[in-house]
């Protein structure tokens, strides 16, 4: 008898005796095509988990980099600006 001949269709009684009817033999290629898929993600894992710790150590430089750079322009405008004062036009010029 299966689910959907029972009258409680679907419900969880009907379903657990319709899997005690029909054991599921898991065979070995079955359980070998699970294992190579296994295998894969892992392995996909691995690479995602080395490309995104090399993304972050560029994200890591580039930050560095960036704020170098602030900092050597902001001195440059400072040390233009103290510059521009003494190269200044006189007034009657």
């Amino acid at each position: 008898m299966y689910c959907s001949e029972l009258m409680h269709a679907g419900c969880i009684t009907c379903m657990y005796f319709c899997l005690m009817e029909e054991p599921k033999v898991i065979n070995e290629d079955r359980i070998v095509d699970i294992e190579i898929k296994i295998a894969a993600q892992e392995d996909m894992l691995e690479t995602l988990n080395r490309t995104v710790y090399q993304q972050q150590k560029k994200i890591d430089e580039l930050e560095t980099l960036c704020s170098a750079m602030a900092r050597h322009i902001k001195d440059l405008q400072e040390g233009a600006s103290e510059a521009g004062t003494a190269l200044e036009k006189p007034p009657h010029y």
